[in-house]
């Protein structure tokens, strides 16, 4: 007999009548979720189940066809368990939650479809602005190589310079423009005469020409030019040459004997014959110029190599035209070639005329030399922040941009691949910050 209020419970591993199984669950296809069987209808839903962690968008892969393949791969498991369970009444709201997942992970997946070339076309736009700007900016300074060959030529030293190896023998002789002139009287003995006001004394030494078969002998010693002086030297024939001097008490001595004519405009004008050795003294003033008429071929006149801070090459030609004084500039180039050393020592040929235009920040002139038709050969090398060829508007600025400077310059290879490496490094980066965001 049972006893009342208490019942057997089945052992767990007793058995049992089967229960109905419930209908196979059919392979979602790829493109959308799976769908329950048409002929199961659970009696009665049960009590709502507990939430099921389907993970959120901020903790799934970046990757959008991983985190698809995962939400889809979820949506099976849950259809698969409520089938099995005899669940009916959570499944809308699940396989609406997962549908509103896979429409955002779609429209994430647009949106970074959409900005996928972004990070490329950023890169693209920054390296032409670089370009552009590099093309169209200028170096401020360049080393340039220079060899030409000229009527003349001005400079400005940068130290103190001796002019002239040895003496020079000299048939003719004339200073303009002298503060201060020692030169010998009638009997040979020095006076000292003194320029009243500018422009100053003028002082021609020539051989008398009436002297016959005497000779006259005239040198002119070397002298020393201060620093910052600006000089131009010119040549009219390869014994004429002329040196102009914008620099006060340079210090001009020659020695001469014989029959000679000393000529101090205003002052003197009278023939000296001197059968022993005497001699000049000069004092060039504010804008002084040198005459000399050598006795042969003057060869080397800039015999050592001088640092310079200008040189040009420029002149200019007055006239009147009947109501107006008119200055016409021309260049005493003839000849040369230019280097530009930043652009692979590219050359540049120099024609008669050319107007060239340099900024000297530093270089070094030498040698300079006349040849035997009369022309100034010089030769510089140093570094100018200007260079142009031609006058005013016509003028084309030579200096090397940064492009053509990158261009040429071997020592940046290396910088070249650093430089592509930081830009696909920012690609890089920016496209992981899309992905994450």
């Amino acid at each position: 007999m049972k006893k009342p209020g208490k019942s057997r419970r089945p052992s767990a591993n007793a058995t049992s009548a089967p229960a109905a199984a419930p209908a196979p669950v059919q392979a979602a296809p790829a493109s959308g979720l799976a769908q329950p069987s048409a002929t199961f209808a659970p009696a009665q839903a049960p009590a709502t189940p507990g939430p099921v962690h389907i993970g959120s968008p901020s903790s799934l892969s970046a990757n959008v066809e991983e985190w698809e393949q995962r939400l889809k791969d979820e949506a099976h498991t849950l259809i698969q368990q409520e089938l099995a369970q005899g669940v009916g009444a959570s499944k809308p709201r699940t396989l609406s939650e997962l549908q509103q997942l896979l429409e955002m992970a779609e429209r994430i997946a647009r949106k970074r479809k959409k900005h996928a070339y972004l990070p490329t076309v950023v890169v693209v736009v920054i390296a032409v602005l670089g370009v552009l700007g590099m093309s169209v900016t200028r170096l401020s300074t360049t080393e340039i190589e220079l060899s030409a060959r000229m009527s003349g030529f001005d400079a400005t030293l940068g130290r103190r310079y001796k002019l002239l190896r040895d003496n020079l023998a000299a048939t003719a002789l004339s200073v303009s423009g002298a503060s201060r002139l020692r030169i010998p009287d009638e009997t040979g003995r020095p006076q000292l005469l003194k320029a009243p006001k500018e422009p100053g004394l003028t002082l021609m030494v020539s051989p008398q020409p009436d002297a016959g078969t005497s000779p006259m002998t005239l040198k002119l010693r070397p002298f020393f030019l201060p620093a910052h002086t600006r000089f131009a030297l010119s040549a009219a024939s390869a014994r004429d040459v002329a040196i102009d001097l914008q620099q006060p008490e340079v210090l001009l001595q020659a020695d001469f004997a014989g029959p000679i004519h000393l000529d101090v405009t205003g002052v003197v004008s009278r023939p000296v014959a001197l059968e022993t050795a005497s001699g000049f003294l000069a004092w060039s003033g504010a804008d002084s110029r040198i005459d000399i008429q050598a006795a042969q071929a003057l060869g080397c006149i800039l015999c050592l190599p001088v640092p310079v801070t200008q040189l040009a090459f420029g002149s200019t030609d007055e006239g009147f035209d009947g109501r107006d004084r008119v200055v016409t500039p021309f260049s005493r180039l003839t000849s040369g070639t230019l280097v530009l050393r930043d652009l692979g020592n590219k050359e540049i040929p120099l024609r008669l005329g050319t107007p060239l235009l340099l900024g000297v920040q530093r270089g070094e002139l030498g040698p300079a030399s006349i040849d035997s038709e009369g022309q100034v050969s010089i030769v510089f090398h140093g570094n100018v922040d200007r260079l142009e060829i031609g006058l005013d508007h016509n003028a084309r600025n030579l200096m090397p941009s940064y492009l053509e400077w990158i261009a040429f310059n071997q020592r940046l290879e290396l910088g070249w691949g650093a430089l592509l490496f930081v830009m696909a490094l920012i690609a890089s980066v920016w496209s992981w910050f899309q992905g994450h965001s």
